[in-house]
């Protein structure tokens, strides 16, 4: 089963995996699972990667890309390339909320509620 990870909120100072994603090709990224979503994760020379939130957005974009979102992610576009980062928390590109209500998805496609808010300015993992 791919990923079957819970999404979570982070601050964007922890160190999280990295898959970049684009909405149009990109030579040599891959694009199986969503037809507008190309995506990688160890093509590049410096291979894996591990990140805060701005050193991988900041990859990303290098590289061409994007952070993932989080639907992208629940709807299983970006799994397979590499890194065994479908059962790792990866950034995207994803805002979590400041009010009460804290959305919690699976990469299998449930979703529910919680309410636990953040403390501070927090991404999407």
């Amino acid at each position: 089963q791919n990923g079957n990870c819970d999404a979570t909120c982070a601050p964007d100072t922890e160190i999280h995996a990295v898959r970049c994603c684009s909405s149009t090709s990109i030579s040599g990224w891959s694009n199986t699972a969503c037809s507008n979503v190309w995506q990688e994760s160890d093509i590049w020379a410096e291979g894996c990667q591990e990140l805060t939130y701005s050193e991988a957005r900041n990859f990303c974009s290098a590289k061409g890309g994007r952070l993932c979102t989080e639907d992208e992610i629940r709807d299983n576009c970006v799994h397979g390339t590499g890194c065994s980062f479908n059962w790792r928390l990866i950034w995207t590109q994803t805002y979590c909320t400041t009010t009460t209500t804290t959305w919690t998805a699976t990469m299998t496609s449930t979703l529910s509620m919680t309410s636990t808010p953040p403390q501070q300015p927090q991404r999407r993992l």
